[in-house]
């Protein structure tokens, strides 16, 4: 019976990211996608699918369709990812880092760094 209150609450549990509204600075996003573009390939010579998408156009009601996990707000830029190549993504995150973008998988870092976009 505990196990079953335990899947209960992961079943109701919800993720809340909140962003700045600031804009990336276009020096910053040129040079993330310069970064994601130079990141070579695989173990088995393919390269890795990654993209910057802005969806700062988009209208509020299309974001939520979108299915992201939890509620994210206010997030300018997403990086679409091609899943077998979650070890490039961490790259990818240390690199946001250290170019002072905040994501949500480094949140509190990002708070104790006061990094902008989080």
């Amino acid at each position: 019976m505990e196990n079953f209150a335990v899947y209960e609450k992961v079943q109701e549990r919800i993720s809340v990211h909140n962003y700045s509204s600031r804009p990336v600075e276009d020096k910053l996003r040129l040079e993330l996608e310069t970064y994601i573009e130079g990141m070579g390939s695989g173990p088995f010579g393919t390269r890795p699918r990654f993209k910057l998408l802005d969806l700062e156009p988009l209208d509020k009601k299309e974001l939520r369709s979108l299915g992201t996990y939890g509620f994210i707000r206010s997030a300018r830029l997403y990086l679409q990812e091609n899943k077998p190549y979650n070890r490039f993504l961490g790259k990818i995150r240390i690199q946001n880092i250290d170019m002072g973008i905040a994501m949500c998988h480094f949140a509190l870092v990002a708070e104790e760094q006061n990094l902008p976009g989080w």
